[in-house]
């Protein structure tokens, strides 16, 4: 007899949404509203208020185009149109949803790269290895083995928690491509 799981109980918000909001975390939420207020308060200072996706893909692209002029970061536009979808609920993946101002961001983005930062003093990743290694458990032993080879291989954290043993060390007796 196969038994029935235990439902945990989970406490919601029950108001209209809520398992869209679930989503995305709340500080996500708060990030696209505050960029949406932003993409709303250039409309009205120039007395537009939109009312269809495509008036919104206009205002977003000038909005764009004004962060751009200004100096501003393509990370912005990024939160402006996918504020802007999850606030007005457009599917913010779908080509349709504001075409013109995802091309202005691409174009942001190429014309102006995001900057690359400088990794820490190498003194710095050394006392943090070596404050994870204080720990003396598993999980902070291998924060620090992360640390250090994030630091030495220059890579990003995404980069190295995509890697598998089975892509990154060649199997026993294989051979590199081009090689006999």
């Amino acid at each position: 007899m196969v038994r029935p799981r235990k439902r945990r109980s989970v406490r919601v918000d029950a108001a209209p949404g809520f398992l869209r909001r679930a989503t995305i975390s709340a500080r996500t939420q708060e990030n696209y509203k505050r960029a949406h207020d932003l993409v709303k308060a250039f409309g009205r200072d120039r007395s537009r208020r939109p009312s269809s996706a495509a008036e919104w893909d206009d205002l977003l692209n000038d909005y764009l185009e004004f962060e751009f002029l200004a100096g501003g970061s393509a990370a912005v536009g990024g939160l402006a149109i996918y504020g802007a979808a999850w606030v007005l609920e457009f599917p913010p993946r779908s080509p349709e949803t504001f075409p013109k101002a995802k091309r202005a961001l691409l174009g942001f983005s190429t014309v102006r790269p995001e900057h690359v930062r400088d990794p820490p003093p190498e003194e710095c990743v050394w006392l943090l290895a070596r404050r994870f290694l204080d720990q003396n458990s598993e999980v902070y032993n291998l924060a620090a083995a992360f640390c250090l080879v994030a630091f030495d291989t220059y890579c990003r954290a995404s980069e190295l928690l995509t890697l598998h043993r089975a892509t990154s060390f060649p199997r026993a007796g294989a051979t590199r491509p081009g090689r006999s």
